[in-house]
């Protein structure tokens, strides 16, 4: 079984690691205030397959938080699990 299909590690990430999710996570709000559609993917692949699950907690919440229709990153993280 892939890394990223585990559930989230049982240990907070280091705090680089942290700091990249965190910057991430901004980038991905940016993008949804701009008006775009970002995908998860692409924030996704930026972090270690160990973390992937921590970012993907963090942009889905936002999501929810800043789009009308939060269902369509449901879909995509819904995706992503299923993939690998």
């Amino acid at each position: 079984m892939s890394k990223r299909h585990d559930s989230s590690p049982s240990v907070s990430p280091p705090l680089e690691v942290t700091r990249q999710i965190d910057g991430l996570a901004d980038q991905f709000e940016r993008s949804i205030a701009a008006g775009k559609s970002p995908e998860l993917r692409r924030f996704l692949h930026q972090v270690e397959p160990t973390w992937a699950p921590v970012l993907l907690r963090e942009l889905v919440a936002i999501a929810r938080e800043k789009l009308a229709d939060p269902l369509a990153y449901a879909e995509q993280a819904a995706d992503w699990e299923r993939e690998g």
